[in-house]
């Protein structure tokens, strides 16, 4: 709970060690909402490796990275420039939590995502879309975080997309943000592109594309992309 910032309710407790790192498995986990007047999240399971020595000098449990399996998450990226994030599995939360309070919670931390589905509403493009995550690692720090995995883009948008990004800057408002990415993928729906992008792209009428391509942005206002189709 206090590695959580949240009251956690658990079903079953294991401990294992990763190396020189203690393990604690934990199935059926439901974490509670901030203020602690409803379920917010439920995970099949869920693993938090501690950083030993850490912990040992601090006195207290010192996390160093949690693995998440099987849930649904939905996120919702807002016109006023936050993230919200909901957890589902049938819980149907009536309020939402932010993103970057989240994030500021979790920082110095690598979460792990593994056989999750995100729902992904987006204010901005009027558009809403499905994932899932073969595999999605994320690792915070005071200020910005890292992405490294693969998603299964749904049937509208193309096949899995291999991604990689480092974003630095204000995580509660995603219009502050600055940064590099990587993509691959082996079929990106063409007709998509345009919702994807929020600058002018040619008319396109069908197909799809192979692509690999880096790019950097700064904010809303500047994009810069290359790379081959």
């Amino acid at each position: 709970s206090d590695i959580m910032q949240r009251r956690v309710q658990i079903g079953e407790i294991g401990i294992g060690w990763d190396r020189l790192r203690p393990v604690m498995v934990l199935d059926d986990v439901i974490i509670r909402s901030k203020n602690d007047d409803r379920d917010a999240f439920h995970f099949e399971h869920l693993q938090l490796s501690f950083q030993m020595f850490r912990s040992l000098r601090q006195l207290e449990l010192v996390p160093h990275s949690i693995f998440l399996s099987g849930s649904e998450l939905a996120v919702t990226r807002a016109l006023d420039g936050s993230m919200v994030l909901r957890g589902l599995s049938g819980l149907e939360p009536t309020r939402s939590v932010t993103v970057g309070e989240r994030l500021e919670n979790l920082r110095n931390l690598a979460l792990t995502l593994r056989d999750v589905r995100i729902v992904w509403h987006d204010q901005p493009l009027q558009q809403n879309w499905e994932f899932n995550t073969d595999q999605l690692k994320l690792m915070f720090w005071n200020g910005g975080l890292s992405i490294e995995g693969r998603l299964q883009l749904p049937p509208e948008l193309g096949h899995n997309v291999d991604v990689t990004s480092v974003i630095r800057g204000n995580l509660a408002d995603y219009r502050l943000w600055n940064g590099s990415f990587y993509l691959r993928s082996d079929a990106i729906k063409m007709d998509a592109l345009p919702a994807l992008l929020t600058r002018e792209w040619p008319v396109i009428q069908s197909g799809s594309v192979a692509t690999e391509t880096w790019g950097r942005w700064r904010g809303l206002d500047w994009l810069e992309l290359s790379g081959q189709m």
